[in-house]
């Protein structure tokens, strides 16, 4: 029965369940790709453990509790070329952090950051390299700064502040950086584990796992006995063997489960964002969707908690998000809008007017700024808008090939006859040759609509482990 709880309890572990740490990325206001996805589901704490690397990397988590430590322990599981920040001492103005690098011609150090993610100063940790693979971490207060060990040797950093009063977090790059066994030492205060299991209302849904098991046992003993007329030893027989069934099924699950299938992406939207306000089903139910749906129940009715809009909004992340265009920056405005005027046309309101077009996808929308206002969209507008009287709209949709977009741009915005249209495209595009195609069909419309045309190829992160090929020089 402690196996099968486990099993239940296993299947229903996600940050937001766990509800001790806050996403960075999901507190964004412009929707960042795999911040829904890191929150919600289990695939993050997968075998119980923080795995950062999941959703794409870049991931940041803050400790919700302010403390004032002394020392901490935990351990990380490097991959090759990645890389791990330690947060802490993070207050409103900043925060100071140590990063542990094992990527090739990198070097790891201490820094103050401030919490816009600007570096304020930076030290490189001399003569010290960490590798991949599973390492010991302790940090603690000394004297002269903080000592650092790292599976027993010690390196003191004495350009290091020391921790203080404030949040601890975790932060990674592209790479896969596991976290576990974390270990908090407070200033005059116990010390304290912070476990990545879920092992809320354990007790309570044991019992009801044996309540459950006595009815099963008691309702198919009852219906072999009237086929059979059995009364005796084989009525404790069937009893045991039902035992046995139930044990070694929830067992083979909970391995199944736990070592291969909790750390895979399930392809369906229905599962991997769970906040779809509109459901989307399916004809027929995958095994993903009948887990999902079988375990959530259970838990449920055990007193868990499950996920709702209500939830998320508790936790303090926004619930309403841009993921798409169109977005409008009006002339002389110093604000912009999501949707555009309901009597935009062609027709501008002077000949001194200039109207321009962005096309593309989330990196255009403004993915990964917290607000409309620091998307570089609108920094743009706001730099002609100085020089210029411009209107700007943003017709991007996240997550969308340029096959997409020429369809949206020639059924919706050509009409608006802009100036200019600038096309920030290529990461989202498989096809090189359907790539090329869809540039030059943009080219060809406005070549004859009169509209000049401005390729801006997308930027790309450095830490890519695989080259991105560069398709403006085929154009």
């Amino acid at each position: 029965m402690a196996l099968l709880t486990e099993a239940v309890l296993y299947s229903q572990n996600s940050l937001y369940l766990n509800n001790q740490w806050i996403v960075q990325k999901r507190m964004l206001n412009m929707g960042l790709m795999g911040a829904d996805e890191f929150l919600l589901t289990r695939i993050p704490l997968a075998q119980n453990v923080l795995n950062l690397g999941t959703y794409f990397g870049y991931q940041k988590v803050i400790y919700k509790e302010p403390m004032h430590m002394e020392k901490v322990e935990f351990k990380i599981q490097l991959e090759d070329q990645s890389y791990l920040d330690f947060i802490y001492n993070k207050t409103q103005n900043g925060y100071s952090g140590l990063r542990l690098d094992s990527r090739a011609n990198k070097f790891s150090m201490s820094f103050e950051s401030t919490n816009d993610e600007q570096f304020a100063s930076k030290n490189i940790i001399p003569n010290f390299f960490i590798s991949a693979g599973l390492h010991n971490i302790s940090l603690e207060n000394v004297t002269d700064g903080l000592m650092l060990k790292v599976d027993g040797t010690s390196v003191l950093l004495a350009k290091l502040a020391k921790m203080q009063f404030g949040q601890i977090g975790f932060q990674n790059g592209r790479g896969q950086v596991k976290v576990d066994d974390l270990t908090l030492y407070q200033l005059k205060q116990p010390v304290k584990k912070i476990s990545f299991r879920n092992s809320k209302n354990w007790l309570l849904l044991f019992f009801l796992n044996v309540g459950f098991v006595i009815i099963l046992q008691t309702v198919l003993s009852r219906f072999v006995f009237e086929k059979f007329f059995v009364r005796t030893k084989k009525s404790l027989f069937t009893y045991i063997l039902l035992l046995f069934v139930v044990c070694f099924c929830s067992t083979c699950w909970y391995i199944f489960d736990y070592a291969y299938y909790s750390k895979l992406t399930p392809a369906e939207s229905g599962i991997t964002r769970p906040l779809f306000s509109l459901g989307q089903g399916y004809a027929v139910p995958s095994i993903e969707s009948v887990r999902n749906t079988v375990f959530n129940f259970w838990y449920k009715f055990s007193g868990g908690e499950m996920i709702t809009h209500r939830g998320v909004e508790d936790r303090g992340y926004p619930l309403a998000r841009i993921f798409e265009g169109p977005i409008y920056c009006g002339i002389k405005n110093q604000t912009c809008q999501e949707g555009l005027p309901e009597k935009l046309n062609a027709r501008k309101l002077k000949s001194t007017d200039y109207r321009i077009l962005f096309i593309g996808s989330s990196q255009t929308v403004g993915a990964g700024a917290e607000k409309l206002e620091d998307t570089f969209f609108v920094h743009v507008h706001k730099y002609l808008s100085l020089k210029i009287d411009v209107e700007s709209i943003n017709a991007s949709v996240s997550g969308k090939s340029s096959g997409f977009l020429l369809n949206e741009y020639r059924n919706k915005y050509v009409q608006l006859k802009p100036d200019v249209v600038i096309i920030n495209l290529s990461n989202n595009d498989l096809s090189t040759l359907q790539f090329v195609d869809n540039m030059n069909e943009f080219l060809n419309l406005n070549q004859s609509a009169g509209i000049q045309t401005l390729f801006l190829e997308e930027a790309n992160s450095g830490e890519e482990i695989k080259k991105i090929q560069r398709y403006w020089i085929i154009i």
